[in-house]
């Protein structure tokens, strides 16, 4: 049995006039339930909606092997970033993924601490105080300078980094655009815009180019993740990637290694101001550190990271998932054909009464208890697509909110906030002010 069908009404409501896929999804699983099926209008393929997050754990990791990611990600994105992991599928993704990932080992990121902490430390020179200015805005630069100086170690200069921080920003709104309102396509590519995005994107692949040639001919080493792409080689062959193939890589890791990031320090921020009491509890904690920046303190269980993962759960940087069928498939009571897309809605799935006790309130304590590692929480994706950038995500951002909170008390100017369901899910604007605290005598550490 295929699951319950979306009516007419809601599909071109969808299409043709809404502009929040969260609310419309949303009304839908009110009233259609945890699952239910769309035959497009427009697109070749059916589609499912989930929040059942066991057929959300069959399709992502029991039974995997038949599925892959959709064509809207390998065929409509790729055509803007490039063939990276994030774009790539089958047997050329595997290949990658086997090269890649011994590079992002847990020893191998922070090794990268100190140059991810004197990068953190350097924007927050910056950060305005006694006045109020959007959080994201800071984040985004900031993200965006770290991933840089990881990828680079060497000063690539804010110039280039602001281009290529515009450019890909521009690609992502084209990509949602194109997705999600089919007829955007015509409209693009009838006046040239996607051309336009295209050379853009050239531009910045020039970039990566420019950089790559530079270091080859360089007699230095570099403890940098770029050096680590250089150097890998393929099992098989005992070559390298070719250009070509490493700066899809690098376009992957620089939007995937500050997008998530920034979106989360954000949504914690605004959180941290609206309740301070957990602020509170993260600042005490911090004061009984020996030393705040210490690896065991970055990535081990705390009240630090328990703030990171309820932000996760409230406000996922992946906020939906999908697969496409490679052949007939069926899950309980459900059956559906081959080239199907489900598409999990993570957002719904972890703000489901059913599964999380008062699950739109902000309480970072409930993942002290074990009982809540059994629920299906994949802020970073679940099965062989796992992502690989989590440590350094991670460890990011503690450094960032271990600093912000010793260092700065925050006052929310704002009191709601909006989501923007992009490629990412990311607020419009967290506006706050902050002030210097008053040096404490038990806060210690460089």
């Amino acid at each position: 049995m295929y699951p319950p069908k979306i009516n007419f009404a809601d599909q071109f409501y969808a299409l043709f006039v809404s502009t929040n896929p969260i609310k419309i999804m949303n009304r839908v699983f009110n009233r259609l339930g945890d699952t239910y099926g769309i035959q497009s209008m427009l697109a070749p393929n059916d589609f499912i909606f989930t929040k059942n997050p066991k057929l959300t754990e069959h399709f992502l990791r029991k039974n995997h092997r038949l599925y892959e990611k959709s064509n809207f990600q390998t065929e409509v994105l790729s055509k803007y970033i490039g063939k990276g992991l994030l774009t790539n599928t089958g047997a050329s993704w595997k290949k990658q993924r086997r090269l890649i990932q011994p590079g992002f080992s847990h020893s191998k990121i922070e090794s990268l601490t100190e140059v991810i902490k004197e990068e953190v430390l350097k924007n927050f020179e910056n950060l305005p105080q006694n006045t109020p200015f959007d959080f994201y805005e800071f984040y985004n630069k900031l993200a965006f300078n770290v991933v840089a100086k990881s990828l680079f170690t060497t000063d690539i200069g804010e110039e280039k980094i602001n281009f290529i921080a515009r450019t890909i920003t521009v690609a992502q709104e084209y990509f949602i655009k194109e997705t999600r309102h089919p007829f955007y396509k015509i409209y693009f590519e009838l006046f040239g815009k996607i051309k336009g995005i295209r050379r853009e994107m050239q531009k910045v692949r020039q970039i990566f180019q420019e950089l790559i040639n530079e270091r080859r001919c360089s007699e230095s080493s570099f403890d940098d993740l770029l050096d680590m792409m250089l150097n890998i080689t393929y099992e098989d062959t005992g070559e390298g990637m070719d250009d070509e193939q490493l700066i899809d890589e690098l376009l992957i890791l620089f939007i995937a290694g500050h997008e998530t990031t920034a979106n989360t320090l954000s949504f914690t921020t605004y959180l941290l101001g609206k309740y301070p009491d957990e602020a509170k509890r993260i600042l005490e904690h911090i004061q009984g550190l020996e030393e705040k920046y210490a690896i065991e303190n970055l990535v081990k269980p705390s009240p630090v990271q328990n703030a990171i993962n309820e932000s996760l759960r409230l406000f996922p940087p992946v906020w939906i998932i999908d697969r496409q069928a490679l052949a007939d498939d069926c899950f309980d009571d459900f059956s559906w054909k081959k080239d199907t897309i489900i598409i999990a809605n993570i957002l719904a799935m972890n703000r489901d009464e059913k599964r999380w006790e008062r699950a739109n309130e902000f309480i970072p304590s409930r993942f002290i208890d074990p009982e809540t590692k059994e629920k299906l929480f994949i802020p970073f994706g679940s099965g062989p697509r796992y992502c690989i950038g989590e440590h350094f995500a991670r460890l990011e951002m503690s450094i960032v909110l271990i600093h912000l909170q010793s260092e700065y008390e925050i006052e929310l100017v704002q009191d709601e906030i909006k989501m923007l369901p992009y490629v990412t899910l990311r607020p419009e604007k967290v506006i706050a002010r902050v002030k210097k605290r008053e040096r404490l005598t038990k806060l210690r550490g460089n």
